[in-house]
C-alpha cells in the first residue's frame, strides 16, 4: 500500500507535498503505461481533450506554475509555443499529437525535477504566506501548490475514462 509522509531535505510540510506531488505522479505513470501513439491520440468526440494533450497539459500548468511562484519569471516564448497546445482555448483543437509516450513522460520528468529543487528554496513559513492578487483574490503559497497536485488527479480521472472508451471501441 502506498502511503503519503514527509520526503527527507524538505520542511515537515513542504515534504508532505512533495510526497503527494511523488504518489500522485506514479499513479499517472501508471494509468498511461504502454500506451501506443493512437491511443494518446483518441478524442472521445469533439470537445474532449486526448491523453496525450492532458499529460503535456500536467507539464505545462506545472512549469508555469513553478516559474511564476518559485523560480519568479517568466515563461520564455519558445517554451510557452511549446505547451501553448497544452493550456487553456488550445486543449481541444487537436493539436497536441503524434508524440510516443517517452516524449510525455521525459517532459514531465523535467519539469517536475525543475519544480522539485525550486521547492527546496523555501520552508513551511512560505507555504503558509498569504497572497493578495490585484483582483482582491487572496490565497496562499500551499493552496497554489496544492492545486498543481489537484489539477493532475482530476486529469487522471479524464484518462480512466478515455481509456475505458478505447478499449471498448
Amino acid at each position: 500500500m502506498a502511503k503519503i509522509q514527509p520526503i527527507p531535505d524538505y520542511p515537515e510540510h513542504m515534504g508532505v507535498l512533495v510526497g503527494t506531488m511523488v504518489l500522485t505522479r506514479m499513479s499517472t505513470l501508471f494509468l498511461v503505461r504502454g500506451l501506443s501513439v493512437n491511443e494518446l491520440d483518441f478524442n472521445l468526440d469533439d470537445m474532449s481533450n486526448s491523453i496525450g494533450t492532458l499529460l503535456l497539459h500536467i507539464s505545462a500548468l506545472e512549469y508555469q506554475y513553478t516559474l511564476t511562484h518559485l523560480i519568479k519569471k517568466k515563461l520564455p516564448v519558445n517554451e510557452w509555443k511549446k505547451y501553448d497546445n497544452a493550456l487553456g482555448k488550445n486543449m481541444d483543437k487537436r493539436l497536441v499529437k503524434n508524440n510516443e509516450l517517452n516524449f510525455y513522460i521525459e517532459e514531465m520528468s523535467k519539469v517536475r525535477d525543475i519544480t522539485l529543487k525550486a521547492l527546496k528554496s523555501y520552508d513551511d513559513n512560505w507555504l503558509f504566506q498569504e497572497l493578495l492578487f490585484s483582483s482582491g483574490f487572496s490565497t496562499n503559497n500551499y493552496c497554489l501548490l496544492r492545486h498543481v497536485i489537484d489539477d493532475e488527479l482530476c486529469h487522471q480521472g479524464q484518462i480512466k475514462l478515455i481509456k475505458r472508451r478505447i478499449n471498448s471501441i
